[in-house]
């Protein structure tokens, strides 16, 4: 099998496809990586700036300089604002926590009114994990003002672990202090626990993901799609994915032999999340890491169907939908060629 530093090396870069999004000195920079262009010109670009009417500094490139208000990370000095959201079950936080604690350690989540918003990459930039939960699928939600909240996952699933099976979560910070609070709460309301983890001033930089048309879309059971990566991981290190109009095929291949695993498409089911749905502008063939989609599955828990998106050159788009509160989405760049890295050396 591939080593890992030859499989890492071998994979692109999956921030090169999106508009990176550099925040300092609360401006919000849009470089696009593939024009080399130096603050997106483009309003609905989708890499998520805000453009505003405060003057910025003069622009040296052209292009209008967009403007980000400051978030005021907890235990900055600018006056405090309360957060709150309450969840009718703490289970779900737990397992979309334990979903991506692998692939990312440490992470910032951006509260706003609309909700709460996380973003980032693997150490490797390979992968990429986008959350969002919206305000209108809690119970409770206030958030005064945009600011972030840094936190360490595998601190925050430690926590997390300790809520009962049916108990709610509520989660409460203030931009004076450094601590976000759980709050654990019994159905009868018999029991109360209180855990304070304290929250990190982390640098990160968000990528602005553009909505893009892709080539094939697989919605199919997500326990099914499980299976096969997991299947397909104790044969080779990557997966070739394959999308005709009639079915989707994955194929792996390693020291042991070869697999081929072909899913057609499947509308006549009783359950609509037991379908298998393609739908193709155009056949798409490309190669991936099996690990990270893997990883990817463990979100299992958290939908029982998952939308697969695929573009050739673009990075693959595995996405559970979290019902009546959003979405869990994972990124993952393409595999190079070999001869596209020999043709690079």
């Amino acid at each position: 099998m591939m080593s890992a530093a030859l499989l890492a090396a071998s994979i692109a870069s999956v921030s090169k496809y999106f508009c990176r999004v550099i925040h300092q000195d609360n401006i919000a920079v849009c470089c696009n990586a593939r024009s080399g262009l130096i603050g997106c010109p483009v309003r609905d670009h989708g890499c998520g700036v805000e453009w505003s009417r405060v003057q910025a500094p003069a622009p040296t490139n052209g292009f209008p300089q967009p403007i980000v208000k400051p978030t005021g990370r907890p235990g900055s000095s600018q006056p405090g604002s309360m957060f709150e959201a309450q969840m009718a079950q703490a289970a779900l936080l737990k397992q979309i926590i334990e979903s991506i604690r692998e692939l990312i350690t440490e992470a910032t989540f951006e509260v706003s009114g609309t909700g709460m918003m996380l973003q980032a990459m693997d150490s490797s930039h390979v992968s990429l994990v986008a959350l969002n939960l919206r305000s209108d699928g809690f119970q409770l939600f206030r958030a005064d003002r945009p600011f972030s909240m840094g936190m360490n996952l595998n601190h925050m699933a430690k926590m997390l672990k300790c809520a009962g099976k049916d108990d709610t979560l509520t989660m409460r910070a203030d931009e004076a202090n450094d601590l976000v609070t759980f709050l654990f709460e019994s159905p009868g309301n018999e029991r109360l626990a209180e855990f304070e983890l304290k929250l990190m001033d982390i640098t990160s930089e968000n990528l602005g993901i553009p909505d893009a048309e892709y080539s094939a879309t697989v919605s199919m059971p997500s326990a099914e799609f499980q299976r096969i990566v997991k299947d397909l991981g104790s044969i080779g290190d990557t997966v070739e994915i394959t999308v005709t109009k009639d079915d989707v095929r994955f194929a792996a291949s390693g020291d042991i032999g070869n697999a081929t695993i072909k899913c057609r498409q499947l509308l006549d089911t009783e359950k609509p999340e037991d379908r298998t749905l393609i739908e193709m502008v155009e056949p798409v063939n490309l190669t991936f890491a099996l690990r990270y989609l893997i990883n990817f599955s463990k979100a299992t828990s958290l939908a029982p169907s998952v939308t697969i998106k695929l573009s050739t050159e673009m990075p693959v788009v595995v996405e559970y939908k979290l019902s009546d509160i959003g979405y869990v989405r994972f990124y993952l760049a393409p595999k190079i060629e070999d001869e596209e890295m020999e043709g690079e050396a």
